[in-house]
């Protein structure tokens, strides 16, 4: 089994801002804003959560399309929560939008496909998540 550790490390005099890594990648998450910075540092964790449903529906679709020939263009996701602040993530709704010159049986296969998603699969048991094709 591949490496798939992320380590997360937060230094004192940096507000909220945090460095995460993983064995190829880092990249700058941050909470709430400081007024003592004097910008964000990156997307706070429930951002980080939302996008890594929506990147890897978008990739288990192109996944999907590759494998079958289909002439998908692109695949866009876009996830958002209705959560109120401070509160725990119950519900997501997340829109796909599917380009490229399909008909709408082959439209649907490609959006079942993005539901099956690892990320989603394991939301789902605790999250209500609302796909629409769009």
């Amino acid at each position: 089994m591949a490496d798939e550790s992320t380590t997360a490390i937060q230094r004192a005099g940096e507000g909220l801002r945090t460095e995460i890594s993983t064995r190829l990648h880092t990249w700058t998450g941050d909470g709430k804003q400081s007024d003592e910075l004097p910008e964000p540092g990156g997307p706070n964790p429930f951002a980080q959560l939302l996008g890594a449903l929506a990147s890897c529906m978008a990739m288990t679709a192109r996944l999907y399309a590759d494998r079958k020939g289909l002439a998908l263009d692109e695949v866009r996701v876009t996830v958002s929560d209705e959560r109120a602040e401070g509160q725990p993530l119950e519900r997501v709704r997340a829109e796909v939008t599917l380009s490229g010159d399909l008909p709408e049986e082959v439209r649907e296969r490609v959006f079942a496909s993005a539901q099956r998603c690892p990320v989603h699969r394991t939301l789902a048991p605790s999250v209500a998540i609302e796909s629409v094709l769009v």
